[in-house]
């Protein structure tokens, strides 16, 4: 890749799904994640196929996985393969 080929960043934030984990340690990734795609004006999309949701800055993709923390890896390593 040559310096004026723009890079792309895969930020990811780990979290657990559903209301029990709102607001708690467990989810300081995701909340991370809300507030930089609410800053940059990003909407979020459900990807089936990842298992995660999505969304795509100019500078980077934010990423949450919809599994438990404890299983991330999967859909890390579906993003990653795309």
């Amino acid at each position: 890749m040559d310096q004026t080929t723009p890079q792309i960043r895969l930020i990811v934030g780990l979290g657990n799904p559903g209301n029990e984990y709102s607001g708690t340690r467990h989810n300081v990734g995701f909340e991370v994640l809300d507030r930089l795609a609410a800053e940059w004006g990003l909407a979020w999309q459900h990807s089936k196929s990842w298992h995660a949701l999505w969304a795509k800055g100019e500078k980077a993709i934010l990423v949450k996985p919809t599994s438990y923390m404890n299983r991330s890896g999967e859909p890390l390593q579906a993003v990653a393969h795309f």
